[in-house]
């Protein structure tokens, strides 16, 4: 069961008049901050699980609010709000909900001319977890919390003691206290001449509570929970809390109502669960945001045995089925499925618009995905880009955010993106893909290939015939052999410069080429004659350092680059 798409907003915060597809399985909103991620997030929560909208979830206070989504099932879950679905879809219900005022709860019914009503207890029992960021699992997670994931705790005690028999008598002898508790009645009981009560301390006979008592958590050093970092709280907690949510549904109903909220699917008994984390990346180091997203996935499809043997043994179920919804901010969390990105943007222009673009709206040839797999570190962070700037190369890579700089530019400050293609027979593919996504896509790639892509908008080339042509022709000598410090050394130009009848100090000219005096005529004759040289060495073992240093001595930016950046400058906001 998953929620298929959003198919109607009205009077609700920024999203009003916006529809959303969802992937089936795990979704990715990416966004600017304040943009409205969190919006989505907590509307799945508020139709699901809360049942009603507060004051400022209203756009206008005298209007209703009114969300239509559909949920499609699966075969074995016809008949999991009774005997309504849609016309056109025996596999799908599309339901509208309708809260007319701020004082009332919201109203669901099957969007039908009969608009039948649906109940909010059959709405809850689809069960969501909303988690975000600001939680504090060191407040959550402990042993002597009777609520939440203490609750949760607590459970997994008193399941233990269950299973072992273990008696309050083989915890502590009870005896050996008699004296301690003696002593210290004894000078409550001071307290109380004072107080006029009659409070006393006694030894709990409850056998779970004591254990809840001795027992903390922590690693194997023996480090208290709260003291091992907010990442790993944040992700053990998570797991507490989807325990929790299958512990209160099946403690607070019958067995038979329960084993109803299931799915029986081949055999297997399944809790449905909606997951709903708000920047689950926070705390977490970049790898094991990627590590903790893929464990939350499998749990989702049952593919974590440990996972499955705790639910079997807890609650006599056999996994889970359900959907997971993520507003994040970081390329690391992200996997490698387009199909799972929504993007929300705003317009450029006067009028500026939010805009929410849909990966499972958006449609690639295989070459092209392939493609994006190999490049697929470099292709998520472009994600959150309003433009990208597609190259051939390295040195390209290198280079332009160095020219941006040059020229005034502050490419992180205006979300401006560079993805090296390793060629640029994809670039069309790759500029559309982005374009589709809302995001300016821009490339610059060899004169080489202008007879192919020549009338395409958007995309540059270089002058000469590839860039380290192109930069070499737009250098001064003198620059060029500040440049050539950095990269290999100027002992080369030694004897070149002394057949010109140049005297200078060789030590002194190695420490600090620059300060020699080459008039410019002379420079642009040593300049050519020694360029088919210069350009195979260039052109040797190409890397991004190598591109950025070119650029930062280059006497004149290439006129291609400065197209680009200008561009930039006016358009990207």
């Amino acid at each position: 069961m998953y929620i298929s798409e959003i198919v109607e907003i009205n009077n609700y915060r920024n999203l009003t008049g916006k529809t959303i597809t969802f992937n089936d399985t795990l979704n990715f909103l990416i966004g600017e901050n304040n943009i409205g991620k969190t919006n989505i997030l907590e509307l799945i929560n508020i139709c699901l699980a809360i049942g009603k909208f507060v004051e400022t979830d209203f756009n206008d206070i005298t209007l209703p609010i009114k969300i239509k989504f559909k949920v499609k099932y699966s075969n074995e879950e016809i008949g999991y709000f009774e005997d309504n679905f849609d016309v056109d879809d025996s596999n799908s219900i599309t339901l509208v909900a309708v809260q007319d005022s701020v004082d009332e709860r919201i109203n669901y019914y099957h969007d039908t001319p009969n608009q039948t009503k649906i109940s909010m207890a059959t709405i809850r029992t689809m069960n969501i977890l909303y988690y975000y960021a600001q939680r504090m699992p060191s407040k959550e997670v402990d042993f002597r919390k009777t609520s939440g994931s203490g609750k949760v705790l607590n459970y997994l005690i008193q399941h233990s003691l269950e299973q072992s028999e273990i008696q309050e008598k083989d915890i502590l002898k009870k005896t050996k206290l008699k004296n301690i508790v003696k002593n210290v009645n004894r000078q409550i009981k001071k307290i109380n001449t004072i107080t006029g009560d009659s409070v006393s301390a006694y030894v709990d006979t409850e056998v779970d509570k004591l254990v809840c008592r001795l027992l903390g958590l922590g690693d194997e050093s023996g480090r208290e929970l709260s003291s091992l970092g907010e990442g790993v709280q944040y992700a053990f907690n998570i797991l507490l809390q989807i325990i929790e949510i299958i512990y209160n549904v099946k403690t607070t109903r019958k067995p038979e109502d329960f084993e109803e909220r299931l799915i029986n699917r081949d055999g297997k008994k399944l809790f449905p669960l909606f997951l709903v984390l708000d920047e689950p990346e926070v705390h977490q180091h970049p790898y094991r945001q990627r590590s903790l997203i893929r464990k939350i996935k499998a749990l989702i499809e049952n593919n974590n045995q440990e996972f499955l043997n705790l639910l079997k043994d807890l609650f006599d179920i056999d996994g889970l089925t359900g959907q997971i919804f993520i507003a994040t901010h970081s390329p690391n969390i992200l996997l490698d499925n387009y199909r799972q990105f929504i993007r929300l943007y705003k317009s450029t222009g006067t009028n500026s618009q939010l805009k929410i673009v849909s990966g499972m709206n958006v449609v690639i040839d295989d070459k092209l995905y392939k493609h994006m797999l190999h490049n697929f570190i470099y292709l998520k962070e472009a994600m959150f880009s309003k433009c990208i700037i597609f190259v051939e190369g390295d040195t390209e890579n290198g280079a332009i955010p160095v020219f941006a700089k040059r020229m005034g530019l502050d490419m992180d400050e205006r979300g401006i993106g560079v993805i090296k293609l390793d060629g640029a027979d994809s670039v069309k593919r790759c500029m559309a893909l982005y374009k589709s996504f809302g995001i300016k896509s821009i490339a610059i790639i060899d004169k080489d290939k202008k007879g192919s892509y020549g009338s395409e908008p958007d995309i540059y080339f270089t002058k000469a015939n590839d860039y380290e042509e192109d930069v070499y022709d737009n250098f001064k000598l003198t620059d060029y052999l500040k440049s050539c410090k950095e990269l290999s050394g100027v002992e080369p130009y030694i004897p070149i410069l002394r057949r010109e009848g140049l005297n200078f100090n060789p030590g002194q000219f190695v420490e600090n080429p620059a300060n020699i005096e080459i008039d410019d005529t002379l420079q642009m004759k040593i300049m050519l004659e020694n360029k088919d040289r210069e350009l195979q060495k260039l052109k040797q073992s190409k890397n991004a350092a190598k591109g950025a240093i070119l650029a930062g001595y280059v006497t004149v930016i290439p006129p291609a680059f400065q197209k680009i950046i200008n561009k930039l400058i006016k358009e990207v906001k």
